[in-house]
């Protein structure tokens, strides 16, 4: 009690104010009782918002595709024209002489083997990479085990050799093979920078290219959205020795003996028998 012994009033009492509960976004939530009305999509809105996207990436990724095919054609033609390079540079120094296209240890011819000095010219004169179709890279044999790690093996082997052969590449490669071979369109192998043809000589293609032996494989670098086939069966086994263009395949690039790349229609090209040992492998360019 204070002194004097006076006795203290009720205290005042404050204004009572209703609580306030911020939100996180610092506004008051209103009133208990009261709704505030949220705006929403309903499922039907969202259902259809998802299916109108759905149509526009259905319309817009063939063309994306479309796009990437036409980019890996302009690097094709690039790594065409190293690779034509990489033997005028090899003949300058062999007195004319092109780079060798049979197949170790000097035997048969097969359009995409070659020897292994070959293999060391293209990959010293040109690149490893040139050496394919970027849409066949990294090209591989045996064809049917699953693609390793940029066509090299566990074990440090490449990917592109077998038999002692010599080496697979992504490309055909006309030149320095044993002639004539095959009754089906017979081509001229250039053996020499001089040499000359009634036609205009190919020194590389691209590899459209098929078999009934061997289980059978049909090869399409360059169909309408890029390469046919898938990354665990890219040779397209089983194809019964199709033809490319049954397959897809819109063309491809060729590399002439002046130098010059060009790109050439399906309905342009013809086929040809590719191996020295025996009718069944057929090239198309």
């Amino acid at each position: 009690m204070p002194a004097g012994g006076q006795k203290l009033g009720p205290l005042p009492q404050t204004e009572q104010r209703p609580r306030v509960i911020e939100s996180a976004l610092c506004l008051p939530l209103p009133p208990y009782g009261e709704r505030r009305h949220v705006a929403a999509f309903t499922l039907i809105e969202l259902l259809v918002v998802i299916a109108i996207i759905a149509i526009l990436a259905s319309m817009l990724l063939p063309t994306l595709a479309g796009a990437k095919e036409r980019g890996r054609r302009t690097y094709c033609v690039n790594n065409q024209k190293q690779l034509s390079l990489a033997c005028h540079l090899y003949a300058n120094d062999t007195g004319d002489k092109l780079p060798v296209g049979v197949r170790d240890p000097g035997g048969d011819s097969h359009i995409f083997w070659i020897p292994t000095n070959t293999w060391v010219a293209f990959t010293k004169l040109a690149n490893v990479k040139c050496v394919d179709c970027p849409s066949l890279w990294p090209f591989e044999y045996p064809y049917d085990q699953v693609p390793t790690k940029d066509g090299i093996r566990s074990d440090g082997t490449s990917a592109r050799t077998r038999y002692g052969l010599g080496y697979v590449i992504g490309y055909h490669y006309h030149g320095g093979h044993k002639m004539p071979w095959g009754a089906n369109n017979k081509w001229f192998s250039p053996q020499r920078l001089t040499d000359v043809s009634t036609n205009e000589i190919v020194l590389f293609s691209d590899l459209n290219h098929a078999s009934a032996e061997q289980g059978s494989y049909t090869l399409v670098p360059h169909g309408a959205r890029g390469r046919v086939g898938s990354a665990r069966n890219p040779w397209n086994k089983g194809s019964g020795g199709a033809s490319p263009q049954s397959y897809g395949a819109q063309g491809g690039n060729v590399a002439f003996l002046d130098g010059s790349v060009r790109w050439k229609p399906i309905l342009q090209m013809r086929t040809y028998e590719t191996w020295s040992g025996g009718p069944g492998y057929r090239g198309t360019w």
